[in-house]
């Protein structure tokens, strides 16, 4: 077995198991995002700039390319992306994009933080 077919054999297992988070709205709803256990290099390439910036828009592309129904099909479409910017609550996508991600709210707020402190120096 060639190195490629290994690595694409080891990577399947991650990229198909289905994980998930509940969001809560203010009025007492839930939603549960789905999402897979990893991205592959494509998807990562399109958020991950953007997030080493703390740029907003990069959660924004972290959803769009990751937010999953429970069927596996895309929570988001591209076209999604304009009102994901504009009329959505920043919190929805932290808090949705810091779980696909693996990382606690608390980390990712010191995380912010420490970034702020090395940018006034």
């Amino acid at each position: 077995m060639s190195i490629i077919a290994k690595l694409k054999t080891d990577f399947l297992p991650k990229v198909t198991a289905l994980k998930s988070v509940v969001y809560n709205f203010e009025n007492g709803e839930s939603e549960t995002v789905f999402f897979r256990a990893t991205a592959n290099a494509a998807q990562t390439d399109k958020y991950l700039p953007l997030l080493s910036e703390n740029k907003i828009e990069g959660y924004v592309e972290l959803v769009l390319a990751r937010a999953l129904n429970q069927d596996g099909s895309k929570m988001f479409a591209p076209k999604d992306k304009v009102d994901l910017m504009k009329n959505v609550d920043p919190e929805f996508l932290t808090e949705i994009g810091n779980a696909i991600l693996g990382v606690d709210e608390q980390s990712a707020e010191s995380e912010q933080k420490e970034r702020q402190e090395i940018a006034k120096k």
